[in-house]
């Protein structure tokens, strides 16, 4: 589902669909996280948990958890509040979202290639 959603992301205009952008990082994060969670052996329906339990329990800093935080904010305003986020908004965070989606795809091959 990951590469699914990078794919779509990549293929989108940045400059127009940059909210829907931003809900489809959102979303390979969030399945990422999920991921370490059942890895774990735990599972939870709450995006807010899901956030403080990686920013717990996994090598995840400070700033990455509150980036994680401030774009379920953002997906969350975009996706039921039919907020149009500011291209400048990604514009300003595409990278980090780049480097945290490749931080926890390193923590979810690192887990399952170690058993756990």
């Amino acid at each position: 589902m990951v590469s699914l959603l990078k794919e779509r992301i990549e293929m989108q205009n940045r400059e127009r669909m940059a909210p829907l952008i931003i809900v489809d990082y959102y979303e390979a994060l969030k399945e990422l996280m999920t991921g370490l969670l059942l890895m774990d052996g735990f599972k939870t329906l709450n995006h807010q948990t899901l956030i403080e339990y990686v920013g717990e329990f996994t090598e995840m800093r400070g700033y990455e958890v509150t980036l994680l935080d401030e774009l379920r904010i953002m997906r969350n305003r975009v996706s039921y509040d039919g907020f149009s986020a500011d291209p400048s908004y990604l514009v300003r965070r595409e990278g980090d979202f780049k480097a945290i989606m490749g931080k926890l795809k390193g923590l979810v091959e690192k887990r399952f290639n170690s058993g756990h």
